[in-house]
């Protein structure tokens, strides 16, 4: 979505920046981000800003939310503060666009899922819908809040062949990769398949282990998370989704394996899922990664993740959660952030 935020009413415009005013700073830009998304999803409803600085960093705000998919949230965090009356008209529509776009685009996508969770099923392969729209309608007021750019689901691994072959007959193909197909089933943790421009990633595992760890310590999380699995309504479609504590690890896990682009929308799940979670739900985590024989390293994929998410959009039932799992310093170096899109934290602080 083009254009920047940068225009308020006069009758809502707070007064002028002198011409002075310092370019707001990455760290500075990404907070009032957090914020803005942290008010469209409901956790906070209002802002702590001076006025003058948020309208002064505005344009700087909005740019960076189209880099990390969350412009929709930003929005609304606007109109729930009463600022989005008085924005450029220009710019209401275009989010208004961009708004009924995602909307369009995930009714097709429940039209994919329903079709290709069918087509699964009748081949006698369970599956559950990962991420995107399960979590938009799992988390979100309006699931048009959450855009996503393709499906994810979750089979079996010892049916990840039948998987792809029950996709292959409803019309999709195999995404090109120079990676041979035999390489990606031998060592990577899903396959993509794409049809009339929608693209289904075909998972078996929740992270890709390739050959440091032969054995995939997630391979039997993934198991048990699809005989939890629940049938829910995702919009006009129904497909099987994770229950809310598996969607967290999942989210945690997706987290930490993809350090990199539209990291704020995931942070952004993260910390919707964490936030309405039980008790019992926060064990069931912490049960499953003991289970895995791998603690210290899953441990400290969760702890490094959640800790961010929670820290950032204010959840301290989460963070006393995060004290309580391993830390490996090693692996928590993995988890780098670009200096230009958010600050360095350390999680123990």
């Amino acid at each position: 979505m083009g254009g920047t935020f940068d225009s308020l009413s006069r009758d809502a415009r707070p007064p002028a920046a002198d011409s002075t005013a310092q370019i707001p700073t990455p760290e500075r830009v990404w907070a009032e981000l957090v914020q803005l998304c942290a008010v469209g999803m409901g956790f906070d409803s209002q802002m702590s800003l001076p006025h003058r600085q948020f309208q002064e960093d505005l344009p700087a705000v909005f740019d960076l939310s189209q880099r990390h998919g969350v412009t929709g949230l930003a929005y609304e965090g606007c109109e729930r503060m009463g600022y989005a009356k008085a924005m450029d008209p220009h710019l209401i529509r275009q989010s208004a666009i961009s708004l009924l776009l995602t909307g369009a685009r995930q009714k097709q996508h429940g039209l994919a899922i329903a079709e290709s969770t069918d087509a699964l099923e009748s081949a006698g392969i369970r599956s559950v819908v990962l991420k995107g729209l399960a979590t938009a309608h799992m988390c979100y007021s309006d699931p048009a809040l959450r855009p996503s750019g393709d499906i994810d689901l979750l089979v079996d691994v010892d049916n990840k062949e039948r998987a792809i072959a029950a996709l292959l007959n409803i019309g999709y193909e195999v995404r090109a990769d120079p990676v041979p197909t035999s390489h990606i089933l031998a060592f990577y943790y899903a396959i993509s398949l794409i049809r009339d421009g929608i693209t289904i990633d075909l998972h078996w595992d929740l992270l890709n282990w390739g050959r440091e760890i032969p054995e995939s310590p997630t391979i039997e999380i993934a198991e048990r998370m699809l005989n939890r699995r629940a049938l829910r309504k995702l919009g006009e479609a129904e497909a099987c989704v994770l229950t809310p504590g598996d969607a967290l690890l999942s989210s945690c896990l997706h987290l930490f394996a993809h350090r990199g682009e539209r990291r704020l929308l995931w942070l952004c799940d993260t910390a919707a899922l964490a936030r309405h979670l039980r008790p019992n739900q926060w064990s069931g985590i912490r049960g499953e990664l003991a289970r895995s024989g791998r603690m210290e390293v899953l441990g400290t994929a969760v702890r490094t993740t959640l800790a961010q998410a929670c820290r950032d959009f204010g959840i301290p039932t989460g963070l006393k959660f995060c004290k309580g799992l391993p830390c490996s310093r090693a692996l928590q170096d993995l988890f780098v952030w670009r200096p230009d899109l958010h600050p360095r934290h350390n999680f123990d602080r």
